[in-house]
Parts: structure tokens; C-alpha cells; sequence
């Protein structure tokens, strides 16, 4: 077993049991957020390195660097009911078993909301997370609401009828 596989187990180990934990015993409001955060690393990392996190992210807009974790969070209580580690290419291939065609931030969005699925609770996440598809998934299979911003997910989009509105 490689060391960056090793030190995913450790830390899925903990996902996932916060996972299970928040779906049992915590009931979330009538609204989801999605979203991603960075949680501050000081240890050692890179995928280089035998010790420390196994994926550093270093991104421009966001404030500080570190593991990124894509999250759910009650949008009444603003606790957080469910994460997913944003890890390297590499190990995301290895756990992908969904051979859908779903848009990216779509699948990611349908794990961080699956245990409240048929609540028809609404569920609000950016653009990372936004498509048409999105909408239709949530309504269709999840029966959840979704409100989100279309920016650059525009399959299904439509733009010629919105773009002959008169403002």
C-alpha cells in the first residue's frame, strides 16, 4: 500500500464517522448549504512527503492554504452535518464508483446531501455546484429544492430565450 493511500484511510476513517454521527443525531433546518472551505494546515504536507496531509491546496482567493473540504452545512444553525476531503486526482479516481454522467459539482452535491433525501428540504450552493441538471436531479430523484447560480455550467441553459428578455 502506497503511503498517500495509508494516510487517506486515516482520515477517511474520521469522515466518516463524523458522516454517520451528524445523519443520526443531528436534524438540519429547512435549508442545506453546500460549499467548499480550507482548513488551515501547519504540518508537513505535499504528496511527496511520508508525513501531514496528504493533499495541500493552495488557492488565490481563498484566505489560507491547506486541505480543502467540500461541506454541508444546516443553514438555520450554520453546524456543519457532513464533509467530503477534496483529495489528489489520483486517489479520487480510486474511490469514483459512479460512472454517471452527472456534472462534477452535481455528484459532489448529491453525496453531501444523500441522508436528507425526499425531505424536500432546499439546498443553496454556488456556482461550483450549480447547473440545470443539478436542479433537475435534486427535484427528480433527491425531492429536494435547489437554488443556485448558473455561471459556467450552461448545458441545458436558456440562454437564447433569456438573452431576448427585454430588462
Amino acid at each position: 500500500m502506497s503511503a498517500e493511500k495509508y494516510r487517506w484511510l486515516l482520515i477517511d476513517d474520521f469522515i466518516e464517522a463524523f458522516n454517520e454521527y451528524r445523519a443520526a443525531n443531528f436534524s438540519p433546518g429547512s435549508t442545506i448549504c453546500v460549499d467548499e472551505s480550507i482548513s488551515r494546515w501547519y504540518g508537513m504536507g505535499g504528496h511527496w512527503i511520508n508525513e501531514g496531509l496528504p493533499h495541500y491546496v493552495a488557492m488565490d482567493r481563498k484566505p489560507e492554504n491547506g486541505c480543502e473540504i467540500q461541506d454541508a452545512a444546516c443553514g438555520d444553525s450554520g453546524v456543519m452535518i457532513r464533509l467530503k476531503v477534496v483529495k489528489t486526482t489520483k486517489a479520487e479516481e480510486e474511490d469514483d464508483d459512479d460512472s454517471n454522467e452527472l456534472p462534477h459539482g452535481m455528484q459532489v452535491m448529491k453525496e453531501l446531501v444523500r441522508p436528507w433525501a425526499g425531505s424536500w428540504r432546499v439546498v443553496c450552493g454556488d456556482s461550483f455546484f450549480a447547473s440545470v441538471t443539478a436542479a433537475e436531479e435534486m427535484v427528480s430523484r433527491l425531492q429536494l429544492h435547489f437554488i443556485g447560480v448558473i455561471k459556467t455550467a450552461t448545458k441545458k441553459y436558456p440562454q437564447r430565450y433569456l438573452s431576448a428578455l427585454e430588462m
